[in-house]
């Protein structure tokens, strides 16, 4: 369960960085998150 959150976190945290940088590469990083 820890690591699901701590997986979760950073999976949130690449997503704001994409969106920053790449609204694409964000919708990309969300699908990969969801799986």
């Amino acid at each position: 369960m820890r690591s699901t959150i701590v997986s979760n976190y950073f999976c949130r945290s690449s997503n704001i960085t994409f969106v920053l940088t790449n609204g694409f590469a964000s919708f990309l990083n969300l699908i990969t998150c969801v799986r």
